[in-house]
């Protein structure tokens, strides 16, 4: 089962590189079981908006890389 959030994700809106935004689609929004795994999709069942930069396995992409100033 797919994960029916995945074409308009506002996560893969924050990355930059479209290979790791694939490597993550493939492991979370397209595998078999990867959708029931995945931290964002738990978030919108329990009734809560996850940050546009959380990745799937719940880690906060902007605490993980610094910004830019």
């Amino acid at each position: 089962m797919s994960c029916r959030y995945a074409e308009h994700c506002p996560m893969f809106k924050t990355m930059s590189m479209a290979e790791a935004s694939r490597v993550w689609q493939g492991l979370y929004c397209e595998s078999t079981d990867g959708a029931e795994r995945c931290k964002r999709l738990q978030a919108f069942a329990s009734g809560t908006t996850p940050p546009d930069d959380m990745l799937p396995n719940g880690m906060i992409l902007s605490q993980l890389v610094p910004l830019s100033a």
